[in-house]
């Protein structure tokens, strides 16, 4: 009897792992992916480039976020209000920004501090902000 118990308690154990992973990565796709992409200079301004994709189950018509730029020893530059427009579902769009009066080897981290608005079906500024996947390219960091 218990030759026959181990292999089944195995083959349930790889099915309860198979199935979270599953689920796990399901979860991990409902999500608004944004990385800092690039930091170009112009002169006196900054032009950011974020790489945005949604991966949520609804498009956004508008979405709106606080961003708070730190030099380089962590103390705050400049707060922002970035609009990035509608991000249709399974859409990846890149959105320029430019920082008028800064240098980009000045900044060293940009902080998603709240997200203001985020129109869209069964969609509120508190699901957005907790759905946001961040990453960056360039030296400076991007956080929540």
């Amino acid at each position: 009897m218990t030759k026959f118990l181990a292999p089944l308690v195995l083959l349930i154990g790889l099915f309860s792992i198979v199935t979270g992973t599953k689920t796990a990565l399901a979860e991990q796709s409902k999500l608004i992916e944004m990385e800092l992409n690039a930091q170009k200079q112009q002169g006196d301004h900054c032009q950011i480039s974020f790489v945005m994709k949604n991966n949520l189950e609804t498009s956004i018509k508008q979405l709106s976020m606080e961003l708070v730029l730190f030099d380089q020893s962590s103390q705050v530059l400049n707060l922002l209000l970035l609009n990035s427009g509608p991000l249709p579902q399974q859409k990846t769009r890149v959105k320029q920004f430019v920082l008028k009066q800064t240098r980009c080897d000045s900044i060293g981290q940009f902080l998603i501090n709240d997200v203001k608005q985020c129109e869209g079906e069964d969609l509120t500024p508190q699901k957005c902000l907790g759905t946001l996947k961040l990453n960056s390219r360039t030296k400076s960091k991007l956080g929540l």
